[in-house]
């Protein structure tokens, strides 16, 4: 089979599937990453790995047996137009790995604080009821393990937040609010500071 990886990063998919992938595209926008993935393909001697250093779905490619978006969907303003795009480009089955973010956790409530709702992204939640919206009935699993974020420092962990809520660098309105509260949710350990979150991903996918 042909799979086709949207926004593969350094290639944590793109690596393993093309172990026994007849043909693996990874489209990564950031050159870095881009370069990094042609690093490990050239080092793992994957001859069946084509990077393409581009931005999806404004890319040219042809269709594949298979289309995986792995965490790379959470930037996107129209989710149901990214599906839609994954579907024009897949012969046989769509594939998305969405984390599922705890209701109770930090970032719910940093979410809820900034943008009003606890949804710091188009996560699982969001993204499960989307593909039940366009008459898309998805498989799913939920992966066992549940990871817990950690940071060094405060400063450190209100830069995480700062991502995960896409706010502009040039945005410090919520910083105090955002310090206040990690200050407040965080545990300190000697390792340093760990969230009370609880992450796990989804495996989502449809014929």
């Amino acid at each position: 089979s042909t799979v086709l990886d949207i926004g593969a990063a350094a290639g944590r998919w793109s690596l393993r599937l093309a172990r026994t992938a007849k043909h693996v595209t990874a489209v990564e926008p950031v050159a870095e990453l881009s370069r990094s993935l042609e690093d490990n393909a050239r080092r793992l001697k994957l001859s069946n790995l084509t990077v393409l250093p581009a931005t999806w779905p404004e890319c040219s490619v042809e269709p594949h047996d298979f289309v995986l978006n792995s965490h790379a969907m959470y930037g996107t303003a129209d989710l149901p137009a990214l599906v839609r795009s994954m579907e024009d480009r897949a012969r046989r089955c769509c594939c998305l790995v969405m984390r599922m973010i705890d209701p109770q956790g930090a970032m719910a409530e940093l979410s809820r604080l900034v943008r009003g709702h606890p949804y710091d992204s188009p996560n699982f939640t969001i993204g499960y009821n989307v593909l039940l919206s366009m008459g898309i009935c998805p498989n799913v699993v939920v992966a066992p393990v549940v990871k817990r974020w950690r940071d060094g420092d405060l400063d450190a962990a209100v830069a995480r937040a700062r991502r995960h809520l896409y706010l502009a660098p040039t945005d410090s309105s919520h910083d105090e609010a955002i310090r206040g509260a990690l200050s407040r949710r965080l545990e300190r350990t000697p390792a340093g500071l760990r969230w009370p979150d609880g992450s796990r991903s989804a495996l989502v996918w449809w014929d």
